[in-house]
């Protein structure tokens, strides 16, 4: 079973999405503690609520891993030997990656800073573009035709499609 490495391009991708989401929480407190908030209103309720979700999608993609997948003794729980598809991952397949989504959208709606929209709108180019077909490559590696099953059975974050897809599952058994 290959051993899951992350390249270059991704880590400095997942530091790009800290920043991003640090960047928009400072600018939207300096806007709002020490500026007449300049911001839509609306938009910035609609930023919480999206990043409030984003974090949840983050920690149940979380703690599925952490109760169902198995690592090696010493290992982290992430680094799993067996196909976690149960819970949020019989929804979406990368539930982190939505919930890392999220939290750019949140983040840019939060702030409504140009500075936040110029680095968060790569960011989410660079989820679907690199990081979701990167992550299905390497999970079918590492898991073979089980995971290739789970791919059309589950969608990659479309939780719409994902849920309808669930009932159906349930429905049939």
């Amino acid at each position: 079973m290959k051993q899951w490495e992350q390249s270059l391009f991704f880590r400095v991708g997942r530091l790009l999405l800290r920043v991003q989401i640090l960047l928009g929480l400072i600018i939207f407190c300096y806007n709002y503690f020490f500026q007449s908030y300049l911001g839509v209103g609306v938009l910035l309720y609609v930023g919480w609520l999206i990043g409030l979700a984003g974090l949840v999608f983050f920690l149940l993609g979380l703690y599925e891993f952490k109760k169902k997948g198995e690592a090696a003794k010493g290992k982290n729980f992430l680094l799993t030997t067996v196909l976690v598809d149960s819970g949020i991952y019989s929804v979406v397949r990368h539930p982190e990656y939505l919930g890392s989504m999220l939290l750019v959208l949140g983040s840019i709606l939060i702030s409504q800073h140009w500075l936040t929209l110029v680095l968060g709108v790569p960011l989410l180019m660079w989820f679907f573009a690199y990081v979701f077909p990167e992550a299905d490559r390497d999970l079918i590696e590492k898991f073979g035709d089980n995971y290739e099953r789970y791919m059309q059975n589950v969608p990659s974050i479309n939780l719409l499609v994902g849920v309808i897809r669930l009932l159906k599952r349930r429905k049939r058994e």
